[in-house]
């Protein structure tokens, strides 16, 4: 078992603020997901300029998601490890090689400085690449047991829709490990416990507070 050195208190700061970073990326990615839904509604209702004016918006809240997720990046190294560590390193650079490509890209296209035609196979290499890096990085996590789910939440962020649900457990993860003041807290030891323990504990304590 690797040592469980404690964390710096500049380090601990650091995961906290990563782990805000997550949380607040998650009501604005909801949004995004809702708009970009909703663009679909109005195309597919004739209604262009609402489509369009949807799509606008979720391109700048997507841009703003994407940024706040970067400092992640790194706890997230951090937290899958000490194990495989040329592959935790090369997850991490194309996860946030492909995040700094989404923000460029989309702010080109947000400012009109690029075309949709133009944009659209380097953003889609860029979503790509980071969809690798969600549910590599969910398997490295389910490997040491740090997200046990790590896989089908990955997978669920891969396709978009799940990147508010993964943002907010990936956050909690890390507020977690933040205030176990710990570099690599003990398998499972940021795991959400199971329903069962928890009634299981409930039904242990509630007769001695009856007294």
């Amino acid at each position: 078992m690797p040592a469980r050195h404690p964390l710096a208190p500049a380090r601990r700061a650091r995961r906290r603020l990563s782990a805000w970073s997550l949380l607040a990326s998650a009501p604005i990615n909801a949004v995004g997901v809702t708009a970009l839904i909703a663009m679909f509604v109005a195309f597919g209702l004739g209604e262009r300029s609402t489509g369009m004016t949807l799509g606008r918006t979720n391109d700048i809240l997507g841009l703003v998601a994407t940024a706040l997720m970067m400092p992640a990046v790194f706890e997230l190294h951090d937290l899958t490890g000490p194990d495989r560590r040329l592959l935790r390193g090369s997850l991490a650079v194309v996860g946030l090689g492909a995040m700094v490509a989404i923000v460029w890209l989309q702010t080109l296209l947000i400012t009109e400085r690029l075309t949709f035609e133009a944009q659209l196979p380097m953003v889609s290499v860029a979503y790509l690449a980071i969809a690798v890096w969600f549910i590599g990085g969910g398997w490295l996590a389910a490997r040491a047991g740090v997200l046990p789910n790590g896989v089908r939440l990955g997978a669920a962020a891969a396709l978009y829709v799940g990147q508010p649900w993964w943002a907010y457990r990936w956050g909690r993860v890390l507020l977690t490990a933040a205030a176990a003041g710990l570099a690599r807290p003990a398998a499972g030891a940021l795991a959400d416990p199971e329903p069962s323990t928890v009634l299981a504990d409930r039904r242990t304590v509630t007769p001695s507070a009856k007294g």
